[in-house]
């Protein structure tokens, strides 16, 4: 994923076992953008695209990726 960014997102990440997949948007004060649950992926590596609208230009947020057994987060600012 570009980072900076503007908006489209496609993220790439590995999964150890299938489980479902919550990838969430956060605003840097913590107010959750938009989340999507993932369901039948894959092991091994799997990517998921989407362009968000409507962030703010030169703003920072924080996209977590969250499995039953697995959590991780970056921070993506968005281009002014």
């Amino acid at each position: 994923m570009p980072n900076p960014s503007d908006g489209d997102f496609v993220v790439k990440f590995h999964l150890k076992k299938i489980a479902e997949t919550k990838i969430s948007l956060f605003s840097i004060d913590g107010k959750k953008i938009e989340e999507r649950i993932l369901n039948n992926l894959q092991i091994g590596e799997n990517t998921f695209q989407r362009k968000i609208k409507n962030l703010d230009l030169g703003g920072t947020y924080i996209l977590t990726i969250e499995t039953a057994y697995e959590k991780a987060a970056q921070k993506i600012i968005i281009e002014p």
